[in-house]
């Protein structure tokens, strides 16, 4: 992870855009930000985090910038690999105490950057602010689409706005640069890499929320923060929705030691994970699954969630034994963490 910045950020808004080869993708998301509106007020900047790109996404955040530059623009390297990298990168580098995660292909509305700046303003007690997604596909989607969208990180909550127990999605998720200092200085370190070149795995938004959960900090859901989430035509398969459920059944797997410590998170019951019962719970899934799988054409499962989900826990199961002697430290681990400030003993 990036080394923590030790100067005391101002009161403002850094932008932290994490790209990996977005040449392509990243022009529209900074059109989005220059046309923010009625931010007069408001001392903001982009950070634009080259994340290992093999193309030229630097000099076209440049370029684009320097079109319509309305605020500081910097462009800063993460050479590891690894979303999760970056966007530590991206806040170490920040010089405000906002800091605010944009992907390289989302579309900001006009007033985003007041609503952020409002909440935090207004509610001290808030660490997290996030909103939901809608999608806009370059082309026409699949018939299946509408049913798996949620996949593609198209999302909302059901809630007016507030604060809320669940986390909230990635896509424009903004922390406070303080609280984020804070969980370094006392020892966390990410479970996960997420994104990583064109490795299909995630989470680490969730992750995030989970620490900054833990540590005392409460989430707020603002539904006008919504934010259009541009899908190509090239993610618009049943290939690479696989590939999107291998990954999420992946980071299940790392993911279970804050879900068990935050069960409002998914509504569960708090306990412990256990390995061998969430191994046993995978093998029967799959065992459940097989004759749906086992006696369908490669064709026909285009379109079948059965298909997904065996993938999925396929996916965890397999990093479930290769986790076996980690498992139960992890939970150990977080739940005994300085940085955790929950009542969970690390049993």
């Amino acid at each position: 992870m990036a080394d923590v910045q030790t100067d005391t950020p101002k009161s403002g808004i850094s932008v932290v855009i994490c790209c990996y080869n977005s040449s392509e993708r990243l022009p529209a998301t900074l059109r989005h930000l220059q046309a923010q509106q009625d931010a007069d007020g408001i001392a903001w900047e982009v950070i634009v985090v080259d994340n290992a790109s093999t193309d030229n996404t630097a000099a076209v955040a440049e370029s684009i910038w320097s079109e319509k530059s309305i605020t500081p623009l910097r462009i800063v390297h993460e050479p590891q690999a690894g979303l999760s990298y970056a966007r530590a990168r991206g806040a170490a580098a920040a010089r405000y105490d906002i800091i605010a995660l944009v992907d390289d292909d989302n579309w900001t509305p006009p007033h985003w950057l007041t609503t952020v700046e409002q909440i935090f303003r207004q509610h001290p007690e808030v660490g997290v602010v996030g909103g939901p997604t809608t999608e806009v596909c370059e082309s026409e989607p699949p018939a299946w689409f509408q049913t798996f969208k949620g996949h593609y990180a198209v999302y909302g909550l059901d809630s007016p706005g507030g604060i809320v127990e669940q986390y909230v999605c990635g896509a424009g998720l903004c922390f406070r640069k303080a609280a984020w200092e804070q969980l370094l200085s006392d020892g966390f370190e990410g479970e996960l890499t997420d994104r990583k070149g064109k490795e299909l795995t995630s989470g680490g938004d969730t992750e995030i929320c989970a620490a900054l959960r833990l540590s005392g900090w409460k989430i707020w859901y603002e539904p006008a923060l919504l934010i259009q989430h541009f899908i190509p035509t090239g993610r618009l398969n049943w290939d690479y929705l696989t590939r999107l459920n291998i990954g999420f059944g992946k980071q299940s797997v790392y993911l279970d030691a804050y879900y068990a410590l935050l069960p409002s998170f998914t509504h569960g019951t708090p306990a412990p994970p256990c390995w061998m019962s969430e191994s046993l719970k995978a093998v029967r899934a799959l065992i459940g699954l097989f004759p749906q799988i086992a006696f369908r054409s490669e064709q026909s499962r285009e379109g079948s969630a059965s298909w997904l989900i065996w993938k999925n826990q396929c996916a965890r199961l397999a990093t479930l034994l290769r986790e076996r002697g980690s498992y139960a430290e992890r939970f150990r681990r977080i739940a005994g963490a300085k940085w955790n400030h929950s009542k969970t003993p690390p049993l």
